[in-house]
């Protein structure tokens, strides 16, 4: 008996989440296009802008064990 039981309450479960699983990829949302936003982006500058400048730092005297 308790195999049974087992077994239906696999089952039951199985059902369930194959269930969930058809319904959230039935109503999934619209897949976005990142190169046609890229394409069709604004490429006028808005607000404040500026230059990151980032340096590495190297002397002349380069040690390869650092």
């Amino acid at each position: 008996m308790k195999k049974v039981l087992l077994t239906l309450l696999v089952f039951i479960v199985v059902v369930v989440a194959s269930g969930y699983g058809t319904v959230k990829y039935m109503n999934r949302g619209p897949q976005m296009n990142l190169f046609d936003y890229f394409q069709t982006q604004d490429m006028t500058p808005e607000g404040q802008t500026a230059v990151i400048i980032i340096g590495l730092s190297q002397t002349e005297d380069f040690d390869p064990t650092w």
